[in-house]
C-alpha cells in the first residue's frame, strides 16, 4: 500500500505519531513499536557515522598510533 500524502498531511501525521510515541506509558509495547516503525518510514533518521575499522581500534588500544596522529594536550600554567 502506498499513500500519496501532501507535505501538510505528512507533517501532521509525523507530529501526531511522534506525540503518541513520546507520551505512551508503555513505550516498548508492540503497538508503540509499530507506530515508531511507521514514523521511521515517514521521517528517516539521519545516517550515523560509521565506526572505525577494528584494526585501527586495536592499534589505538595498544598504543600503536604514532605521536603525530595525536595532538598533545594543552598545558595549563598557573600565573605566578
Amino acid at each position: 500500500m502506498n499513500l500519496e500524502l501532501t507535505d501538510e498531511q505528512t507533517e501532521a501525521l509525523i507530529r501526531e505519531l511522534g506525540q503518541i510515541v513520546r507520551n505512551d506509558r508503555y513505550f516498548l509495547s508492540p503497538r508503540v513499536r509499530v507506530l515508531r516503525d511507521i514514523l521511521g518510514k515517514l521521517r528517516p533518521e539521519p545516517a550515523r557515522p560509521t565506526a572505525a575499522p577494528a584494526a585501527e581500534l586495536r592499534a589505538a588500544e595498544q598504543g600503536e598510533i604514532s605521536e603525530t596522529a595525536v595532538e598533545p594536550a594543552p598545558s595549563i600554567h598557573a600565573p605566578g
